[in-house]
């Protein structure tokens, strides 16, 4: 991407114009910006739209834009280790929709674990 700012500011137009009638490519739209934001330096930002379009990646039955999501969240996690980007890898892989201020579940409290045992 030889100017990402101007990729940038292309792509959030085409987010404007994207219809929720296809989520498909709003979810298109939405990984070339995160990707434009990334290449910028712009990790929070990235985050943010990253997080706003996992409710979307739902409604698409996409192998190909599922797995292209995860490697964004993957990268951003790699380059920036921090809470924030390790939560976003990990909700964009497993699918996760727990809101990124809730703890996590107890060990013992009904999951995996607790079924090995019986």
């Amino acid at each position: 991407m030889k100017n990402p700012v101007r990729a940038r500011d292309h792509l959030a137009g085409r987010l404007d114009i994207a219809d929720e009638k296809y989520p498909r490519d709003r979810l298109v739209a939405t990984l070339d910006l995160i990707d434009s934001q990334q290449l910028e330096g712009d990790v929070t930002t990235a985050l943010t739209t990253g997080e706003s379009v996992l409710a979307t990646a739902k409604n698409v039955s996409s192998p190909r834009l599922h797995r292209r999501l995860s490697g964004i969240a993957t990268t951003l996690s790699r380059k920036h280790p921090g809470l924030a980007t390790t939560t976003f890898a990990q909700r964009s892989v497993h699918g996760i929709e727990v809101p990124p201020s809730d703890p996590a579940p107890a060990i013992g409290a009904g999951g995996a674990a607790a079924r090995l045992h019986r």
